[in-house]
């Protein structure tokens, strides 16, 4: 047997697992090299020391409860982040949708001069009243209400009166339309 073949058995010597025959060869050569020999005493100190530390392990049992404790608090953690994830994801909409409502309501503060009713009688400016002679046709209206830019805005009424915006108005304008006595029986300003 060679100095290597002693070298890589040493700890199969210090912890008594050599046959025999073997164990007395090894103790042979450990009497003849002195390196070998201090290698041994070194490897035989390390191991009384740790035969003495004897470190207790809590068992099978104990093995059973520490899986259970992590187990547990890997639950408690997906929990938490699965809550916390909820949290997050109703503040990040609850953030749009006021973002939204703030934007609906500047816009609409803003264009709230721009909208014009659809019907009623909310014209103020340039309005005024016409009652159309009873013979007049309504080809000849409307040929009358391009000719001054007008529409009408309301009307008939029970008395038969329209109201009439006109783009323009004034003095000169209700006189123009006092000379059509072929359309127009009435007209006064608002």
């Amino acid at each position: 047997m060679n100095k290597q073949y002693y070298k890589e058995n040493l700890p199969m010597y210090i912890n008594g697992s050599l046959p025999g025959k073997e164990q007395a060869d090894f103790e042979r050569e450990l009497s003849q090299d002195a390196e070998l020999k201090k290698e041994a005493d070194f490897l035989s100190a390390i191991r009384a020391y740790v035969k003495k530390e004897q470190i207790q392990t809590p068992g099978e049992m104990g093995l059973f409860k520490l899986k259970r404790q992590i187990k547990q608090q890997e639950q408690r953690d997906s929990k938490n982040s699965k809550l916390t994830s909820k949290w997050r994801t109703f503040a990040i909409a609850a953030s749009l949708v006021l973002v939204v409502q703030a934007g609906v309501m500047i816009t609409m503060t803003q264009q709230q001069d721009a909208f014009t009713p659809l019907s009623g009688s909310d014209y103020s400016e340039n309005v005024i009243q016409v009652q159309f002679t009873s013979d007049a046709k309504e080809s000849d209206i409307r040929a009358l209400l391009l000719s001054f830019d007008a529409s009408i805005i309301e009307g008939p009424s029970k008395n038969g009166l329209y109201r009439i915006r006109l783009n323009q108005l004034d003095d000169k304008v209700i006189e123009q339309l006092q000379q059509q006595s072929n359309i127009i029986d009435f007209v006064t300003e608002e």
